[in-house]
């Protein structure tokens, strides 16, 4: 049920599309403390800028049933970037990342829904 939605303009090269995404399931699931089972990656490449600059930039958009809070969500932004930075060369300050609780009956899963 964690969820992230990564729109990045980096050029994401398909070989290592697969490892980026491993990288973000394995971090979701270890800081929402949500079983790796039930997180879902999208990456999506995307035309961008930041400040009215060029340059790669990513918006993350992570939803979840329970586990998001503050410290949570601050622990997910650094790893984010630190995921981007290091793998597709965006600057931390090139990075939006947006948190939404939703309630388990209004996530559906598997013919049902959480709640």
């Amino acid at each position: 049920m964690p969820l992230i939605m990564l729109k990045t303009s980096a050029q994401v090269p398909e070989k290592s599309k697969q490892e980026l995404m491993a990288a973000l399931s394995t971090m979701l699931a270890k800081t929402t403390g949500k079983p790796e089972e039930y997180v879902m990656v999208l990456v999506e490449q995307v035309d961008g800028m930041f400040a009215g600059k060029p340059g790669p930039v990513a918006f993350a958009d992570v939803r979840g049933i329970g586990g998001l809070s503050k410290p949570v969500n601050g622990r997910i932004t650094k790893e984010l970037c630190d995921i981007l930075h290091a793998r597709l060369a965006i600057p931390p300050e090139s990075v939006y990342c947006v948190f939404t609780e939703v309630a388990a009956a209004s996530w559906g899963w598997n013919r049902a829904t959480f709640g």
